[in-house]
């Protein structure tokens, strides 16, 4: 009997018109296949180029590089539709002067039209320096390298010289973020749930505070927090997001339990352990 209900209830949330509205919003919110091989070539292209100069770097002496790791969107399988930006940590041996930054970037630029001038037919990219690193630009995609580097350099760092402590900071822990996603929120639905809530982010201007990490922690716990362990329809799903963000989860000095649903401790709790770092 416990299968038949079971049963009916996933047919009956498939048959949810608010189940309807949300796929069919998912839908026009997923990159096409253009998209995505335009970001993914690219992609391939540039990492090849960084993992050379990471094992051979030949004449390149402006930074020492450590290693390149995909992260955000791209990484995490949740890229949206007219948004062909991927995203790459660099993690530099060196100190991340702006001067190596700036050397990075021509290399990259060189040895990438090199690469790209040899296909059929054949096509350019360019760069360019701010805050973050650099960033790639193709006809159809681009990918901005956040430069940061070893644990162990950041109290090493000078304001004048090298780019800011909290930026390199923050490069560290997109990675660790990618990784906990990559262990724990690998599930479609979650995936599903990211786009939905970032659009909803877009159209209205008082979630905008909400960062990439808040959204990604939301929708894994609306999924797959449940006695069960099993991921929740996505109109289930929404309905929870929607809760817990009107009942005040994230706002600053919120009780649990008095302004907001008690299990979004879990959340704050999370989000203090990351930002920690």
């Amino acid at each position: 009997m416990a299968a038949t209900l079971n049963g009916g209830s996933r047919k009956k949330d498939k048959e949810d018109p608010s189940m309807v509205a949300l796929l069919k919003r998912h839908a026009e919110l997923c990159p096409t296949p253009a998209e995505q091989s335009a970001v993914l070539s690219l992609v391939t292209k540039l990492q090849t180029v960084l993992d050379n100069l990471v094992v051979a770097p030949g004449d390149f002496a402006a930074a020492q590089l450590e290693e390149v790791r995909p992260v955000g969107s791209y990484k995490k399988g949740t890229m949206m539709a007219g948004k062909n930006v991927a995203d790459i940590v660099c993690i530099m041996k060196t100190l991340p002067t702006k001067e190596a930054v700036e050397g990075l970037s021509n290399k990259v630029n060189e040895e990438l039209n090199k690469l790209m001038r040899a296909e059929t037919p054949p096509t350019s990219v360019t760069t360019a320096c701010h805050e973050r690193g650099f960033t790639v630009t193709g006809s159809t995609a681009a990918v901005r390298v956040l430069v940061t580097t070893l644990h162990q350099n950041l109290r090493k760092l000078e304001p004048e010289v090298h780019l800011e402590y909290k930026i390199i900071s923050s490069h560290l822990a997109v990675i660790r973020h990618s990784r906990w996603f990559e262990e724990n929120a690998h599930h479609s639905s979650i995936k599903v749930l990211i786009r939905l809530l970032r659009d909803m982010c877009a159209r209205h201007s008082g979630l905008e505070p909400l960062t990439p990490w808040m959204i990604d922690l939301l929708a894994h716990h609306c999924i797959m927090n449940n006695p069960a362990r099993q991921a929740l329809p996505i109109n289930v799903a929404f309905r929870r997001a929607l809760s817990l963000l009107a009942g005040g989860l994230f706002l600053p000095g919120a009780h649990p339990g008095r302004n907001r649903p008690s299990r979004g401790t879990w959340l704050r709790l999370q989000l203090r352990h990351y930002f920690a770092w």
